[in-house]
């Protein structure tokens, strides 16, 4: 059987005046799916009034569902990156002094010591040492967070903790800062970094081989590549007098994006059977080598790349009694708590604070810097 309405569905261009939609009712509850238009257009209803060209629609079409309570909600929450904090992955951290410190201070010790032929009557030269004290100063960072009753509220209805995320914002800023000042130390301060403490050797250019004399990796093959990588581990060994042995000690090589990526290029060896990367090539002769891509490499050098290639502690010869390490980064507090207040408003305001000191490098003669790859 057709619908109550049917003959409204079915037909197109009639009008019901609204103050006869009585008399109109009446007429359709009597000739139930038997009604046309002509048949409407007989009762003498007029032009419809809520079709008057002179009246805009008030909304518009709309599916009858409602969309907010169709909706399927995927779990968790997706965070904004930032870019690899590497420098306690490259060098680890010390934890020297306190925040209320001022600096951190390293004894250094030069022994002086003569001999001479023997004679019965001759005087003889006396040794000694030299002490030098080095320092390097703390510098401090503090940020804070607010979360107020209306704020956490309204997060809690949508599955959110606004002082949990409010927090972890904080401490991914202090993260940043600490891996900033171990890369570039901290400006009008004797607090240094990775690229600029005033221990570190200079940078030494790779070897102008390539096609035009140029050092620029893009155009070397693979072999003169190779021949860069040898070069600067012969640096490192001949600069201590062979104190350090690459083939059975551990070194670090901490290299630019660009050098990673091309330690995948094919070495071809005149004569071999075997097919290596650059990569598996060095990792096969230098069985005890650490490679690590550092993205604060890239341009380090006034716009070119760089590598370090360094020892990470001492050698068997080296009598001193520190923690033998090259380099090491130091920290004093990472992001801890200064305050907690409540807020007027019901909430809460945090504050932190954080204390480093940079970068020290005791060991440079166990360091080479190269620049000039890319």
């Amino acid at each position: 059987m057709p619908g109550r309405n049917h003959f409204l569905n079915a037909q197109t261009d009639f009008s019901v005046n609204p103050r006869r939609l009585g008399e109109f009712r009446a007429h359709v509850a009597a000739n139930i799916g038997t009604m046309d238009a002509d048949s409407i257009s007989r009762l003498g209803y007029g032009v419809m009034a809520t079709q008057d060209s002179q009246i805009a629609p008030l909304s518009s079409y709309n599916t009858p569902g409602l969309n907010q309570f169709l909706q399927n909600w995927l779990p968790g929450n997706v965070n904004a990156i930032t870019a690899p904090r590497r420098a306690e992955e490259l060098m680890g951290f010390v934890q020297a002094g306190s925040f209320e410190d001022e600096t951190v201070l390293a004894r250094f010790n030069e022994f002086f010591g003569f001999t001479q032929p023997y004679g019965d009557v001759v005087d003889v030269q006396r040794s000694g040492y030299n002490t030098e004290f080095i320092n390097r100063q703390i510098v401090r960072f503090q940020g804070g967070i607010q979360s107020d009753h209306l704020e956490q509220s309204r997060m809690a209805r949508v599955g959110i903790s606004d002082i949990d995320n409010k927090r972890a914002a904080l401490e991914r800023s202090f993260k940043i800062t600490e891996n900033f000042v171990s890369f570039n130390g901290w400006s009008n301060t004797r607090c240094f970094g990775l690229f600029n403490d005033p221990n570190l050797p200079s940078y030494t250019t790779v070897p102008a081989t390539g096609t035009g004399s140029s050092p620029l990796w893009a155009n070397k093959t693979t072999l003169q590549q190779l021949a860069d990588i040898l070069t600067s581990v012969t640096a490192l060994y001949t600069q201590t007098r062979t104190a350090f042995d690459p083939y059975t000690e551990e070194f670090t090589w901490a290299v630019s994006p660009n050098v990673m990526m091309a330690l995948s290029n094919i070495v071809s060896i005149s004569g071999g059977t075997a097919v290596y990367t650059l990569r598996t090539w060095v990792e096969e002769q230098y069985k005890k080598i650490r490679i690590i891509a550092i993205p604060e490499f890239a341009g380090a050098n006034g716009g070119a790349d760089v590598w370090y290639m360094y020892k990470e502690n001492t050698v068997s010869v080296d009598d001193s009694t520190d923690d033998g390490k090259t380099v090491v980064n130091l920290v004093q507090s990472r992001m801890f708590q200064l305050s907690a207040l409540p807020t007027k408003s019901g909430g809460v305001q945090e504050n932190y604070g954080s204390a480093q000191a940079g970068v020290f490098f005791k060991r440079p003669i166990l360091v080479v810097r190269y620049s000039g790859m890319y």
